[in-house]
C-alpha cells in the first residue's frame, strides 16, 4: 500500500513519480478492493470514494504518507501527537523510545512540514512543545483510513 496515494493522484490527472509496473497492478487491485478505482473496459478509473481523496492531496502529503507508512516511529509520534500538544519529555515516557530516535524523527517530521515546534520562553528552562499541524492531520487521516479499510479485508 506503499504507492496507494500515488496511483491515486496519477489517476487523477495528476503528474508523479515513476511507479514499478509490478507494484502499480497490485497496487490497483488492493484500491479496486477497497472501492477507491473501479475498472470499466479494461481501465482502471477513481470511483467517487477516490475522487474525493484525491481532492485532498498534494505531492508533498503523498511523499510524508510514504516516508511516515514505513516508519513505525514517525507513525506513533504523529498519532499521539494527533491526541494533543506535547513535550519532548512526555513524548519519550508515553512511547517508550530512545532520545536519539526520538529526536532524529522528530526534526525530520518537522522538515517534511508534518509537525511544529514551538519554544516557551517564560518558563525557565524553556519548554519545548511539538504539535501536528494540518498537513499532519491530512496524511494521519490518510494513513488511518487505508490501515483501517487494509485490516477489516478478508
Amino acid at each position: 500500500m506503499r504507492y496507494a496515494l500515488r496511483v491515486i493522484y496519477l489517476l487523477a490527472g495528476y503528474k508523479t513519480h515513476n511507479i514499478p509496473k509490478s507494484t502499480l497492478y497490485m497496487t490497483l487491485r488492493t484500491l479496486e478492493r477497497l472501492n477507491y478505482v473501479q475498472r470499466k473496459n479494461g481501465i482502471f478509473i477513481l470511483t467517487p470514494k477516490g475522487r474525493e481523496l484525491a481532492k485532498r492531496l498534494n505531492s508533498r502529503v503523498i511523499e510524508a504518507y510514504e516516508v511516515v507508512l514505513k516508519c513505525r516511529w514517525s507513525r506513533e509520534i504523529l498519532r499521539s501527537l494527533d491526541k494533543g500538544c506535547k513535550s519532548f519529555g512526555i513524548l519519550k515516557r508515553s512511547l517508550g523510545i530512545s532520545d536519539k530516535i526520538l529526536s532524529d524523527r522528530l526534526k525530520k517530521l518537522i522538515k517534511m512540514n508534518l509537525i511544529e515546534r514551538k519554544v516557551i520562553d517564560s518558563t525557565y528552562p524553556p519548554t519545548v512543545i511539538y504539535s501536528i499541524n494540518e498537513e499532519g492531520k491530512v496524511v494521519m487521516r490518510c494513513l488511518s483510513e487505508f490501515l483501517q479499510e487494509i485490516s477489516n479485508q478478508p
